[in-house]
């Protein structure tokens, strides 16, 4: 293998071993947690909430 041929493959690999850290690190679900309080504080039970993006 020529030594350019080389760099090439050395390049591709630090760009792989620096690129699956930050794939992995990506998270698809999330949870949340909160109490619904109507305008007394009282909390509201089996209030439906609704979350948008």
């Amino acid at each position: 293998m020529s030594v350019k041929n080389s760099n090439k493959v050395l390049l591709v690999l630090l760009a792989v071993l620096l690129t699956v850290p930050v794939l992995l690190a990506q998270n698809i679900s999330s949870t949340i947690i909160g109490l619904i309080t109507d305008a007394s504080g009282a909390s509201v039970p089996e209030a439906q909430v609704t979350v948008t993006n």
